[in-house]
C-alpha cells in the first residue's frame, strides 16, 4: 500500500462547489495580474462631435471590487472627419462631485485636407488608472473638435461596424 501525503490543506468542499456552480470566486484569492471584472460598451450608431467643447462619446459606471486594483480603460473605434478638422480625445472620471477629472488626453488627431469619412485605421488607445477605492465612478470617453468647422465622427458607418469602450479591473 502506498502512502499519500498532502502538501496543501483541503479547502471547504461546499465553498469550492459553490464557486464552480455560481462562477464566483473571491477576488482576494486570485493571483496578481488576474482580470477581476470586465465591462464594455459596444457602439453601433454614429456619434457626432461638431462643437469646440468636450463632448461625451461613451460612458458607464464602474465599481472596483478591490481598492488596490488597477483599471485598464481602452477604446477601439472607427473614427472619421470632414476636411481640416482636428480632434482631441480623453478619458475622464467622475465620482460624487459635479466636475470630472481628466485621466489622460491624446495629442491632436488631424484629418488633413481630404474628407475622410473614416481614418485609414481604427483607433485603439489604452490608459491604466488606480482608483484607490471601491467607490462607484463614472468613466467617460470624450472628444473635442480642436479646429475646423465641420464634423468629426466618433463612430462611423452606423450599424455596419462596431466600436468598443472597455474597462478591465486588474488585481495588483
Amino acid at each position: 500500500m502506498a502512502n499519500i501525503y498532502r502538501t496543501h490543506p483541503e479547502r471547504n468542499l461546499e465553498d469550492r462547489i459553490s464557486e464552480v456552480i455560481h462562477h464566483t470566486i473571491d477576488p482576494g484569492k486570485l493571483p496578481s495580474g488576474s482580470i477581476i471584472q470586465t465591462k464594455y460598451l459596444r457602439r453601433k450608431a454614429d456619434r457626432v462631435v461638431n462643437s469646440a467643447s468636450w463632448f461625451g462619446i461613451d460612458e458607464f459606471p464602474v465599481t472596483p471590487l478591490l481598492g488596490t486594483s488597477m483599471l485598464r480603460l481602452s477604446i477601439n473605434y472607427s473614427m472619421g472627419a470632414q476636411a481640416n478638422n482636428n480632434l482631441y480625445l480623453r478619458f475622464t472620471e467622475t465620482s460624487n462631485v459635479p466636475s470630472s477629472i481628466e485621466l489622460e488626453r491624446t495629442g491632436v488627431h488631424t484629418s488633413g485636407s481630404d474628407n475622410a469619412d473614416a481614418y485609414q485605421t481604427r483607433m485603439h488607445w489604452m490608459h491604466y488608472h488606480h482608483p484607490r477605492d471601491t467607490q462607484t465612478k463614472l468613466y467617460r470617453f470624450e472628444g473635442y473638435r480642436h479646429s475646423g468647422s465641420g464634423i468629426i465622427w466618433a463612430h462611423t458607418y452606423g450599424s455596419s461596424t462596431s466600436s468598443f469602450f472597455t474597462i478591465e479591473e486588474i488585481k495588483q
